[in-house]
Order: structure tokens, then C-alpha cells, then sequence
């Protein structure tokens, strides 16, 4: 590093003191070559030779140097790897008349290029067709950059150089930028760019030359235009044709031509009808965007726009539209029977014709036909006369003919009978009428009429010795009716109407009456109301008729109880039941039925009517029934209903029921015989059993002396005779039986095991018999199952496989060896369980409340009857027994079918309940056998909670939801009016006053008053309110204080 700083200095200073020293003379001093590339790191060698003696030789070089020699013509400049960028060499020689000659070798130091140039513009996306940008071509770490040489292409196209850069000498590596400037048109649109880069370093250079770097390829899209061609100002274009020729524009970004008409887009694809001309704009948009007019012109040949034929009123100006198109416009000429016309602006009879019509353009010819036809009114109605029929049921013809263009239509006016009819054929109406009566009386009127006039005409039909009869029609809601029945108080609204009326009037009473042809009443309350409807007819005469009206009243207070009697009922007497209606209305439509309940049924057993009672006010009525007082009439229930016979209005009440009871005198049923024997040591019990109502008192009379109770236990000291006396409220009976004494009792000395038998019926039965004592032999006595007498045992079994009797007594026999034969019976019961258990509670549907209703439990194919047990269940949340039947006494034996009824008057919390009922023998662990479960629907009229007293606030709101099924419907009522407000249970008011709510269904309605005070009307109780607390909080705090202070405290 040092020596090269000397070695400059020293060729700095070298001109001071060497005297012209580069002027060698030629061939002295060579240097081969004398121009040298070399590439950085390489090896270097150059040689410097002299041609003539000198005093030495050597070269001087910032990398290399070689020290002066003598006695040499050849001296070599040698560098192993030359990286010195500013690298200097020259050889010199001392000659011998004391100067120094010096030549420089010429050192050109180069680097591969390493790295593919990159190639830029000084622009982002698009270029622009017309404006110039930079090309810019980057190489990086480049030597020497004056022998860099740099070529553009456009594909594979030289565009263009970019020299060595001269203008620096600095021999090191350095970065470089070449640049082109384009200015690209639309033919450059796409066009590929790239720039290459080379070292140019000559014959000295290394051969071949370092390789060529190439940028990659950048290419450049370009925007133009838009470019419009063939769109003139104006276009004539035959009819047909497209506009799709016209108008082509081309550039990038790709134009839009867009064809436009009074503002709307079109497709100049379509082709054009006559109708297309007009001015259309073209609008072209794409890097710029602009727009022409252009007027289109189609051509077509003459078109007519003119009907075929034309109607006009005689001596009325004409509106004939008769216009010819055409493009080039066509000339018109109008011909009529050969020659040409003119048109006046009014038209005669005259003018009405064919006319014959011809249009002639360059472009085509046309004809046309025109019918003009002149119009005129009706003439007079002749030969329609007033007609007088001398016998019921001749037909009738009147006849109506009139003159006119165009042809007159007709239109009767008449009576509307069935046996009318109009038929017109060739400008003549007839009207008939086929046998004519009492209703074709009135007036008929003809009308005959275009619509240039109309001419009318009225005769009158008469029937001799006949009236005309009165058509008036009445309906409720559009249904046809001849009569209503409405509830007292009610609202009522009777439609009544007349074919052809003009006029309707109700005459409801002397005072009153009604313009209109609907009579409503909101509460009706007039018990004799005879509205009569009046109408004026057209074409008749006038008439009226009287509408029924029953006006009705429900039954609702029923009550039944014994006429001149009350308690129980005494066998044999007989009795009136009375039945007791109040306030009904009209009672002519009354029905009264009475009904008896007994164990398993219910029947009708009366019905009375009252249809001569001709007053149709409300009244007390009442109805009997006679019965006589049987045994079996004891617990009996009777009932009456209250129907009122209205049709479909039938409405109906019914009563409570009354259960019967009948007292009657004792029957004694036990004991049946008349002896009954007693045994020493051993004690009887006897049994008195009777029956009767009251329920007898049973006693035992022996030896003067009684004993209560139907059981009584003697001794064998016992003899004589004995009497059961049965006693109730009727009589008393008695009977005697005879103690005979027989000795010493001997029972039969054997065990039966198990004593008595359960066994369901088909299944296995078994048991066993044990002799006490001995024996000789013994047996079993059986309809199934019986065992011959067996000797030499002492225990015997009876056995059945399946036991398929209903009724079986086996006895076990023994023979004791020192007695006579002995007997004991097995008791045996055979059960069946119930193959169903049916519950039915009278007809299906929903039950009323307050009405009487039986709950009907059938239980089938089941034993023994005596054993039953009925249980009636009713489940709402949890399954609750209601009623219970106890066993009855019955001893009859096989498999039965059994009803049994229960009755019930359903409340409203039962709606949604469930019933059933279930059988059991109380034999077995067999359960009980219970029905399906009956879901009751229970309807009944609306409830209400309390009514209510509110203060107003915004908006308050007013609930009357009712408890009821069906769902009632709700209508308000505020003080001040008596108009319905709502229909709905929620009311929401702004201000204060009463209000009433009622809530209605079929079954009743129910009502709640609502007082809505405003706030002003609180503030005296408010300020009353506050003091009260303010003088409690001031007592209680001197309590405290009192307190706290002590008994002694002077507080």
C-alpha cells in the first residue's frame, strides 16, 4: 500500500527532474502489449523490452513493481491476482547519455456482470396513448461502466442503444441506470420491453466477450381512443334493417356503444319498423367517452290507419281518424261510386256508403275500403194497448214495434210472475203472459231505445173479479223466514223486501212507525208486538202483511215438591208431586215431561202441554203428577222439565230431583222354619233377619223376657218357644219358633284342610280330609272331583284340575268304627273377574251445569254377583273416590252383566275432569278392574271476580276475562250511553266514569262494574293519608323516647 503512494509521488515529481522523459525515441523501449484487459483477479503479464544499450530497466506499478536491472533488454510486469481498480504500470530505461525513457502500459480492468439488469418505467398501470415515459434499464456492480453498452427491444426489435457512459473515469465497480423515453400508441398495446447489457472492451478484451445480461421482459399496456367510424349525422334505413353497421368503435379499455331513444336504451341489433325513426343518441364510453346525435329516417311504403267501417250520428259533426304513413310521405285521393269526394264536417243519411281510398309514394302504393253507416233514433211505440182479461188463466200478448238505426233493443218494465216471458225476433217484443191470475195485475211499460233516443210506452192488465196479490218477502241475516222467535229483551232485525218495490214502510204499532225495509229492535220487551211491513210497488198495487213474532221468555225457576205433603211417603197412599214454573213465556208452547229414576233406569213417565192458554205474557204455571207409594218406589227420583217448543229456539229448564221415600211395615225373611232343634252341650245361634223402612229393630222373646239383636246364642237349657219381633215406624210383626231338645250334638270328627276354598274359574282346586278318631273308612262326596270310599286311611284328598262348576259343595264322609256315618262340607267359591268395566256418562258432548246427568258403569261376565264392589273415581290433580256401591244380595250364582248408575249435577270446577269407575270381588289380591277414564267437558256461564275502583292513569286498563265455556263474548258500556263500546275483555281508556262490562254466553251472561276515579278526586284521602303517618311516626318516637328514659322519666 505504501509503495504505491511512493510510487505516485514519485511519477508526480518524476517531469521536474526527467527531461522529457516520454519521449523515447522509436524501438528504443516496447511494451507488448501495450494495451491490456484484465479481469479482476486474474493473472496479468506484460513485457517490456529495450533495443539498444541502456543503463538499466524496470518497471514501476502500484501492484507488481520491478526494481531497475542492468544488462537486460526483457523485463516482465507479473501480478498473480490482479484486484488493484486503480492499478498503474510503466517500464522505463536509464540511457546511456543520462536520460530515462518511459512508456505506460494501458491497464483496462473489467468484472463479469454478475446480475440480469432490471428493468422499470417511471409509471404504474396503464400508459396513455400520446404521452412519453421513461424506460429505465438498472445494472449493478458494473467495471469499467465507460465499456458498458445497453440495447432496447421491442420483442425481438432493436429500438435503440444507450452508449458507454464516458463521463466517468472512475475504474471501479458501479451501479448504473440506462434509460429510454417512449411515447407508446395504441399498436404498442401489449408490446413486450426488455434491455440488455454488455461489456464492449475490444480485440484486447477476452475473447469470446463476457457473456450479455438481458432484463426480464416487462410489458406495457397501453389506453386509446375511443376511434369512431362510419356515424354519420343522419341515416335513412329501410324498414327491416339494423343499426348494427354504424357507429363501430374501437380502443382499449375496450369501448361500450351504447344506442340510446327518449332516454332508454335499445339493441341496434333489432331490426326497425317505421316506428324506430326518430333522433338517437350514440353514447361512447371508454378511456374517453363522448356522445353524437344522429336522426334515423326508416322507410316504409304507405301504411293506412283508418277503420273499416265508421258509425256517426245523423247531423253530428264527425270525429272520422282516416291518417295514411308512409316515409317518403304518400298522397291520398278518396273515391265513392267512382268519383272523388270531399267529406263535409256533418254527415247526412246520404253519405253512408263504401268509400274507396288510394295512397301512392315513391316507395309503394296502397288501397282501402270504409263503410260509413249514418245513425238515427227510435221512432214511436205503435199497437201497445191497456188489456183487459175476461177469464182467470187466458194467456195474454202485448206486442212493441219500433223503427231505428241502429236496431232498437227492448226492456220491460212489470209485475215479476213466473208465467212472464219476452221474446224479440226482427225488431218486434212480445211480452207473454200464460194464464194469467191475480199477480200478472199492474202495469207494463215497453221501452225501446238505442243510443241515439229511446221511446217508452205504459198499458195497464186487468183480470176481471180478481185482486192483485202482495209478494212481500221477509228474512233474518239473508235467510228467508215467516216468523222469529226472539228472547225477552232481546235484540231483533227483520229484512223486509218486495220485487219492483219503490217504497218500504213498518207499522209496529199505532205510534210508531218505520221508514225502511229492515224493523229493529235492540231489547224487545212488548209482549204483543204485531209489526206489519207496507210497501209501494212498481208496477203493482200497493199491499202489506203482518210479520210473527213470538217473543219468549226460558224457563229458569223450576222447582218440584209434594202437593200438601212433606217427609216420608207411607206404602199404598197416594201422593201428588207437584211441579212449579215461574215467569214463563208464551206458556201455549209450553212442555212440561216428568221423569223417574229407579236402580238401573230412567224413563219418561208424563208430559202436559197448556196450548189453550192463548196469553202471551210471562206467567206462574205448575204441573202434577199422581204416584202411589209402593215398596219399590223407595229410593225413586223424580224430576221435572220446563220446554219452551219454539223449533230451533227450543229452550229448556229442568229441576232438581226429589228422591222418594217410602216407609213400609217389616218382613221377617229369617228364619224360615218353624222348629228348631237343640242338643245338650252344645249352644245354637239363631238368626233373625226382616226387612222394611225404617230399617226394623230386631228382639228376641223368651220366658217373658227380650234381648236385642238379630243373633241370639241359647244353651242346651233351653226349651219351649221363642220369638223374633221386627219393629219400625209402620208396624210390628212377629214370629214364633218351637226349641224341640235332641239330645246330645255329635259332630263329625274330621279336619279339612284348608277349611274353605277361593278358586278362580277353569283353574286347579285341592284339598285335604283328616279323620279325628279312628275309622273304618272314608270318602269324598262331589259333582267333580268325588272319591269312593277308601278303608285303612286316615287322610284323603279331593282334587279337580279345572274346576268349571259355579256352584260345588264336596263333603268329606268317614264310617267310625263305633258310630254311624258323618259328614263335612268343603266350602267352595268359584269367581270370574269382569271381562269389561264401561263407564258412559249420559249422551256425548259437553255436560250443562245445574243439570242432572248419569254416570253409567257396566260390568260384564263376572261371579259372584253377592261379592261385587263398584267404586266411582274422580281425578283432577290427584284420583279422589266420590261414591261407593256396597255388595249386593244377591245369591245367584254363574256369570252375570250388571249396571249400575250414579247421578250427578256437574259444577264448573269439574270442567276438565276425569270419571271412572272400577269393579272388584274383595276375593282375591286381584286388583280392582277399572273402566277407561271420561273426560268431562263441563259448560257454564260467565263469573267475575269482585268489581273494581280504580284512579285514572294513562292509558288504564280495564280486564273483565270471566271464568266460562264456551268462551263468552264481552260488550262495555260506559255512564252517558248505551252504545256498545267493545267486544273484546280488555278495555284501555283514558277517562274517568263507570264502566260495565258483561260477558255472555249460551249458558248466561255475568256483569262487572268497573268505578275509574280521576287523581284529583285522591287528593283529599292522599293529604289525609300523610297525616295520619306523620302523627304514627310521632307517637312511636316518643315511645321510644319514653322508653329509653325509664318508668320515673318525666317525659
Amino acid at each position: 500500500m505504501y509503495v504505491g503512494i511512493y510510487f505516485r509521488v514519485f511519477l508526480s515529481l518524476l517531469p521536474l527532474w526527467v527531461v522529457d522523459g516520454n519521449q523515447c525515441s522509436d524501438g528504443v523501449l516496447t511494451i507488448h502489449p501495450e494495451r491490456v484487459v484484465v479481469k479482476y483477479g486474474d493473472f496479468v503479464e506484460v513485457n517490456c523490452s529495450a533495443s539498444g544499450p541502456h543503463d538499466g530497466m524496470g518497471w514501476e506499478a502500484t501492484v507488481g513493481n520491478k526494481p531497475i536491472e542492468e544488462d537486460i533488454h526483457l523485463i516482465t510486469w507479473t501480478v498473480e491476482e490482479l484486484t488493484d481498480w486503480d492499478v498503474e504500470a510503466e517500464c522505463f530505461i536509464n540511457l546511456q547519455d543520462g536520460e530515462q525513457c518511459i512508456k505506460t502500459l494501458t491497464v483496462v480492468m473489467y468484472k463479469d456482470l454478475e446480475h440480469a439488469p432490471v428493468l422499470s418505467a417511471n409509471h404504474t398501470g396503464p400508459m396513455i396513448e400520446g404521452t412519453t415515459y421513461l424506460l429505465q434499464c438498472a445494472i449493478y456492480n458494473v467495471a469499467p461502466v465507460c465499456n458498458l453498452n445497453v440495447r432496447w427491444y421491442r420483442g425481438d426489435v432493436l429500438i435503440g442503444h444507450s452508449p458507454a457512459d464516458n463521463s466517468t473515469e472512475r475504474p471501479t465497480p458501479v451501479n448504473v441506470t440506462a434509460t429510454l423515453r417512449i411515447t407508446p400508441t395504441k399498436h404498442d398495446d401489449g408490446a413486450q420491453f426488455r434491455c440488455e447489457a454488455e461489456l464492449n472492451l475490444g480485440q484486447e478484451g477476452p475473447q469470446p466477450p463476457p457473456p450479455k445480461m438481458i432484463s426480464q421482459n416487462v410489458s406495457i399496456t397501453v389506453h386509446y381512443g375511443p376511434v369512431t367510424t362510419n356515424c354519420p349525422r343522419t341515416i335513412e334505413i329501410s324498414e327491416g334493417e339494423n343499426l348494427e353497421t354504424f357507429c363501430p368503435s374501437e380502443g382499449n379499455p375496450r369501448p361500450t356503444v351504447r344506442w340510446m331513444r327518449d332516454g332508454l336504451s335499445i339493441d341496434p341489433g333489432l331490426p326497425l319498423s317505421r316506428e324506430d325513426s326518430g333522433v338517437y343518441t350514440v353514447n361512447v364510453t371508454g378511456l374517453l367517452s363522448f356522445e353524437d346525435t344522429i336522426e334515423v329516417f326508416v322507410m316504409y311504403g304507405p301504411v293506412f290507419h283508418c277503420p273499416s267501417n265508421y258509425i256517426v250520428e245523423e247531423y253530428t259533426a264527425h270525429n272520422l281518424s282516416c291518417k295514411v304513413d308512409g316515409y317518403p310521405r304518400p298522397d291520398t285521393q278518396w273515391l265513392k261510386d267512382g268519383e272523388e269526394v270531399i267529406l263535409p264536417e256533418e254527415l247526412s243519411r246520404g253519405y253512408g256508403g263504401q268509400y274507396f281510398i288510394l295512397a301512392n309514394s315513391t316507395y309503394g302504393n296502397a288501397s282501402h275500403l270504409l263503410d260509413i253507416k249514418v245513425l238515427y233514433p227510435p221512432s214511436p211505440i205503435a199497437e201497445l194497448e191497456d188489456t183487459e182479461v175476461d177469464v182467470v188463466g187466458s194467456d195474454v200478448v202485448l206486442k212493441c214495434a219500433v223503427y231505428g238505426d241502429p236496431r232498437p233493443q227492448y226492456r220491460w218494465s212489470y209485475p215479476r210472475v213466473s208465467n212472464v216471458w219476452v221474446n224479440t225476433e226482427d225488431g218486434v217484443s212480445l211480452l207473454h203472459i200464460n194464464g194469467t191470475t191475480g199477480e200478472n195485475i199492474g202495469t207494463y211499460t215497453c221501452f225501446a231505445f238505442n243510443k241515439l233516443g229511446e221511446e217508452r210506452r205504459s198499458v195497464r192488465v186487468t183480470v176481471k173479479g180478481v185482486q192483485a196479490s202482495c209478494p212481500i218477502q221477509f228474512s233474518i241475516a239473508n235467510k228467508p223466514v215467516n216468523e222469529a222467535v226472539v228472547e225477552y229483551n232481546n235484540n231483533v232485525s227483520i229484512r223486509c223486501s218486495a220485487p219492483g218495490h219503490k217504497r218500504i214502510l213498518w207499522a209496529v204499532s199505532v205510534n210508531q212507525s218505520i221508514t225502511g225495509d229492515t224493523w229493529t229492535e235492540k231489547a224487545l220487551t212488548d209482549w204483543n208486538v204485531m209489526p206489519t211491513c207496507k210497501v209501494t210497488l212498481e208496477n203493482r198495487d200497493p199491499c202489506h202483511k203482518l210479520f210473527n213474532v213470538t217473543l219468549f221468555k226460558t224457563p229458569k225457576d223450576l222447582s218440584i215438591r209434594f202437593q200438601n205433603h212433606s217427609g216420608p211417603l207411607f206404602k199404598d197412599k197416594q201422593y201428588t208431586l207437584l211441579c212449579e214454573i215461574q215467569n214463563v213465556a208464551p206458556v201455549k208452547n209450553l212442555v212440561v215431561n216428568w221423569y223417574k229414576k229407579e236402580i238401573n233406569s230412567s224413563r219418561s213417565v208424563k208430559n202436559e202441554t197448556f196450548q189453550d192458554n192463548s196469553n202471551k205474557e210471562p206467567q206462574n204455571v205448575s204441573s202434577t203428577l199422581l204416584i202411589k207409594a209402593t215398596k219399590s218406589e223407595n229410593g225413586a227420583q223424580y224430576w221435572c222439565e220446563a220446554r219452551l217448543k219454539l223449533g230451533d229456539h227450543d229452550t229448556n229448564a229442568t229441576s232438581q230431583p226429589l228422591r222418594v221415600t217410602v216407609y213400609y211395615a217389616p218382613v221377617i225373611t229369617r228364619p224360615n222354619g218353624s222348629d228348631v232343634p237343640v242338643f245338650k252341650d252344645y249352644q245354637e245361634v239363631l238368626v233373625c233377619e226382616a226387612e222394611g223402612n225404617p230399617k226394623p229393630e230386631i228382639i228376641w222373646i223368651f220366658n217373658n223376657k227380650s234381648s236385642k239383636g238379630g243373633d241370639l246364642t241359647i244353651g242346651t237349657d233351653k226349651a219351649g218357644f221363642i220369638t223374633c219381633r221386627a219393629s219400625n215406624e209402620v208396624a210390628n210383626v212377629t214370629k214364633t219358633m218351637k226349641l224341640v231338645f235332641k239330645g246330645f250334638f255329635a259332630a263329625c270328627p274330621v279336619e279339612i284342610s284348608p277349611p274353605s276354598l277361593v278358586v278362580r274359574y277353569g283353574d286347579s282346586a285341592s284339598a285335604t280330609c283328616r279323620a279325628l278318631e279312628p275309622i273304618s273308612g272314608m270318602g269324598w262326596e262331589s259333582t267333580l272331583g268325588a272319591v269312593g270310599l277308601e278303608e285303612g286311611v286316615t287322610e284323603l284328598n279331593w282334587t279337580v284340575k279345572e274346576l268349571r262348576e259355579w256352584t260345588m259343595r264336596p263333603q268329606c264322609f268317614i264310617n267310625p268304627e263305633d258310630g254311624e256315618q258323618c259328614l263335612k262340607e268343603l266350602a267352595v267359591v268359584v269367581y270370574k273377574m269382569p271381562d269389561s268395566v264401561t263407564l258412559t256418562i249420559g249422551d256425548p258432548g259437553p255436560k250443562d251445569v245445574g243439570t242432572i246427568y248419569n254416570l253409567t258403569c257396566r260390568i260384564e261376565n263376572f261371579n259372584p254377583v253377592q261379592n261385587l264392589t263398584v267404586r266411582w273415581l274422580k281425578r283432577e290433580v290427584l284420583w279422589e273416590l266420590v261414591q261407593e256401591v256396597v255388595r249386593e244380595e244377591d245369591n245367584s250364582m254363574g256369570p252375570q252383566n250388571k249396571t249400575y248408575e250414579w247421578q250427578l249435577i256437574f259444577k264448573p270446577s269439574d270442567n276438565g275432569a276425569e270419571y271412572y269407575c272400577e269393579a272388584g270381588l274383595g276375593l282375591t289380591p286381584d286388583p280392582h278392574i277399572p273402566s277407561q277414564p271420561v273426560l268431562v267437558t263441563v259448560h257454564y256461564p260467565p263469573s267475575h271476580s269482585e268489581d273494581e275502583v280504580l284512579l285514572l292513569e294513562r292509558d288504564t286498563t280495564l280486564n273483565c276475562t270471566a271464568d266460562a265455556n264456551p268462551p263468552p263474548s264481552y260488550t262495555w258500556k260506559t255512564s252517558g250511553t248505551q252504545e256498545a263500546m267493545d267486544k273484546t275483555p280488555v278495555l284501555t281508556i283514558n277517562e274517568a266514569g263507570n264502566y260495565t262490562c258483561t260477558a255472555s254466553n249460551r249458558l248466561g251472561s255475568g256483569t262487572k262494574h268497573f268505578i275509574v276515579e280521576s287523581r284529583s278526586s285522591g287528593t283529599f284521602w292522599a293529604i289525609i293519608g300523610a297525616g295520619v303517618g306523620v302523627i304514627f311516626i310521632l307517637v312511636l318516637s316518643y315511645g321510644i323516647l319514653k322508653w329509653k328514659a325509664g318508668a320515673n322519666s318525666i317525659i
